[in-house]
């Protein structure tokens, strides 16, 4: 397993790299920083090198800071940074639920994106910051790896991640679907109080949609079915965390809230 970081100075010429790779993990000479934090700003990129054969469970990448590893999982690096986000970890959770995507949950709010690239929900990933990336592409001399760059406006940052490029984009726009699903939420809101959305969709989205274009769009249902079916994930997911299981399923809730009974356009 190998990874390449190259750092490209403001004319865009390549101004040092690094190479980190499991062969030969003493030589990266790296601290280990025990009480490591994501950064939203300026980390891009974590990596699990829990199966490594060096002492640390995580590599990250900063913009700003040097690389370093921690003993921390990526999992508790991305549950930690979500706790600091008050209920954001609940907002991610019923939206992706809505859209089916169950396993290995982008987290996105706003214009921040992380998204993983392999692993579970419940395990240990290597995690992009999609909001700094810029563009990617397959390396030219193994498509099986692709690199991805990274740009702030004053520092550029490359890495080489073991992963095809047509799978990053894949996991890319899973998480661009739920952008796309928050603005037209909040677009149908605008037009039921007769508002209107302060910003255009091309300033919340980020450099990497124009990359990612797709076709496959999940189709958004009128807004009173999408509300139903957020109140019923979000329902669920209430009873779980308070109640440490649900009182009833995803489903059974939706079909109380769609009884004429329970017409929350009545309210």
């Amino acid at each position: 397993m190998e990874l390449k970081l190259n750092y490209y100075d403001e004319f865009q010429q390549l101004s040092s790299k690094q190479i980190f790779t499991d062969r030969n993990p003493q030589n990266w000479n790296l601290p280990l920083i025990k009480n490591a934090k994501i950064c939203g700003d300026t980390t891009v990129y974590l990596h699990d090198i829990s199966a490594w054969n060096i002492p640390g469970e995580t590599l990250i990448i900063d913009t700003e800071r040097p690389p370093h590893t921690t003993d921390q999982s990526t999992r508790k690096l991305i549950r930690d940074f979500l706790r600091s986000q008050p209920c954001r970890d609940i907002f991610i959770r019923m939206m992706t639920d809505h859209l089916n995507i169950t396993q290995a949950r982008p987290i996105v709010f706003g214009t921040f994106r992380v998204v993983p690239l392999n692993g579970t929900t419940r395990g240990s990933a290597d995690w992009v910051f999609a909001h700094r990336l810029r563009d990617l592409y397959a390396d030219p001399e193994d498509s099986r790896f692709s690199f991805l760059n990274f740009d702030d406006g004053k520092k550029s940052l490359q890495v080489l991640v073991p992963f095809t490029e047509s799978m990053i984009c894949s996991k890319l726009t899973k998480a661009q679907h739920i952008s796309e699903l928050t603005y037209d939420l909040m677009q149908g809101f605008a037009d039921i109080f007769g508002m209107t959305v302060l910003k255009p969709k091309n300033e919340v989205s980020c450099q990497i949609d124009r990359r990612i274009q797709t076709k496959e769009h999940p189709e958004l249902l009128p807004i009173d079915e999408t509300l139903i079916d957020l109140a019923a994930h979000l329902f669920t997911i209430a009873s779980e965390i308070l109640l440490d299981g649900p009182v009833i399923s995803t489903k059974a809730a939706k079909k109380l809230l769609m009884d004429p009974a329970y017409d929350l356009w009545r309210l």
